[in-house]
């Protein structure tokens, strides 16, 4: 194989394949794929849960860690090696450009153990810069640090890979427009930080929740706290400092910042939502049952346009897809869903009684049932009841087990789970119902619930308490 081939190969290789790719460097100084021989050289403790972290395939990690376990030493590491692999253009990214000077000292570090010897420009305002030649090319490897103050300063660049730097204290508009840096090369995004209370935005907690289960946005997720760097905390968990801390601060600052456990807010209308065992695969259960799937709806004019895909598998209701998004209309939306692969098994569904409403020469019923064929399902319902329903759900009050998942395309659904809050005023609760924000999924879901089952178990409607399409006869159409 010629220089010139194996070169246009490798821009070929995926990020699947990165541990395959050093193959093509015959100047490489360390075997990239055995990580353990990689801590070895650098004399780095090859923790368990570092060498996880170096050794997976997923293109987008998250990684949460408590105090002191080493969040920027591993970024470092993971940003030098990847980075070595192929060369490329990189970005190192915080809040501030002090904030990202950790993660590019230790890369620095270890490129120069590894027997590199890059020019390292770093002034004492502005970004910091890191150039490694190979053979004709002086910029084989460009690294710079950048600051978020301002996200759409974040232009004009094609990356091979980013690297957050407490990541938790990011907006989302700049994970976006990170995306968009990523997209031509189909880069890596790497997000380190801990879990905040007062986060700038809530994607940090919510992209760790949909990390921990197979997804198709490609992130991997891993919480390590504090105790698991047994250099700094000799003892582990039972270490002094560690036990010192548990003493002195309080229980959610303690299990965030050390034991690298999310909280949820005091104000969260459903803290029984639990990742871990709310979310799974988006083919969970399709391998046994092709079953047939119902429609929940909530619809906005401006506002977000909630379509859920519901089914039952082993006794459990399972949100399988969601159509989530601002500024459309009914037309686009069925025919997007249209286009899903379940469609053919939907039989009819749920929507919002406020869809009988005529905003124009149709109501959402009518044009639903103009587009479809599917005469929806409708009554008054109350936030509080489909909430109490809701809880239920989340959790059986008997079983004390979830009869309610999500897969990780519900991002939309999922996210409203964790934003839905009560009005909170100097610790009281304030109103009679939530804030009327974050909650277009969830109505769609709580119609559902009660017209499914009912206020309570057994309480379901029967099909002869179901109400009719009052435009039915008007329009002289038939009862599918």
């Amino acid at each position: 194989m010629t220089k010139a081939t194996a070169l246009q190969d490798r821009r070929l290789l995926g990020v699947e394949d990165w541990l395959e790719a050093v193959e093509y460097e015959p100047t490489r100084r360390v075997v990239f794929h055995d990580d353990l021989e990689l801590c070895g050289r650098l004399g780095i403790e090859p923790y368990p849960w570092l060498l996880e972290i170096l050794g997976t395939r997923n293109r987008n990690v998250l990684m949460a860690g408590g105090w002191r376990v080493g969040k920027s030493h591993t970024g470092g590491l993971t940003l030098a090696k990847r980075a070595l692999l192929k060369g490329g253009h990189y970005w190192v990214i915080a809040k501030s450009y002090d904030l990202s000077k950790p993660e590019f000292e230790y890369t620095t570090r270890f490129l120069h153990a590894l027997g590199e010897d890059p020019m390292i420009s770093m002034p004492l305002q502005g970004p910091w810069t890191l150039k490694l030649a190979r053979g004709d090319d002086p910029q084989w490897l460009l690294i710079q640090t950048k600051s978020a103050d301002d996200p759409q300063k974040l232009e004009a660049a094609n990356l091979d890979g980013v690297l957050l730097c407490e990541a938790a204290q990011l907006t989302v508009q700049t994970i976006i427009r990170m995306q968009g840096r990523l997209m031509q090369k189909r880069g890596w995004l790497y997000a380190s930080g801990s879990f905040e209370q007062d986060e700038a935005s809530p994607w940090f907690r919510e992209t760790y929740a949909l990390g921990l289960a197979e997804n198709e946005q490609g992130w991997r997720t891993f919480a390590v706290p504090s105790w698991e760097n047994t250099v700094v905390f000799p003892e582990g968990r039972e270490d002094p400092k560690i036990r010192e801390a548990e003493a002195n601060m309080p229980v959610g600052i303690f299990l965030e910042k050390v034991a690298a456990e999310p909280q949820k807010p005091v104000d969260l209308v459903f803290p029984e939502f639990d990742p871990k065992g709310h979310i799974v695969p988006p083919m969970w259960g399709e391998a046994k049952v092709q079953p047939p799937i119902e429609l929940a709806i909530d619809f906005g004019y401006g506002a977000h346009y909630a379509v859920l895909a519901l089914t039952e598998i082993d006794g459990r209701l399972l949100v399988h897809d969601e159509f989530y998004e601002t500024g459309v209309v009914t037309h686009d939306v069925v025919m997007n869903l249209m286009h899903r692969p379940w469609w053919k098994r939907v039989t009819g569904g749920v929507m919002d009684v406020a869809g009988r409403q005529h905003q124009g020469d149709r109501s959402q019923f009518e044009l639903w049932y103009q587009l479809t064929g599917f005469h929806l399902r409708s009554r008054k319902v109350s936030p509080m009841s489909w909430i109490m329903r809701m809880h239920t759900f989340l959790q059986d009050p008997k079983e004390k087990k979830p009869r309610l998942l999500f897969t990780t395309k519900c991002k939309g659904c999922v996210a409203e789970l964790q934003r839905y809050k009560w009005r909170i005023v100097d610790g009281i609760r304030v109103g009679k119902e939530p804030i009327p924000l974050y909650n277009h999924a969830l109505s769609a879901l709580g119609y559902y619930l009660i017209d499914k089952y009912g206020m309570v178990d057994n309480m379901a409607r029967t099909p002869s308490e179901k109400r009719k399409n009052p435009y039915a006869k008007r329009h002289n159409w038939g009862e599918r």
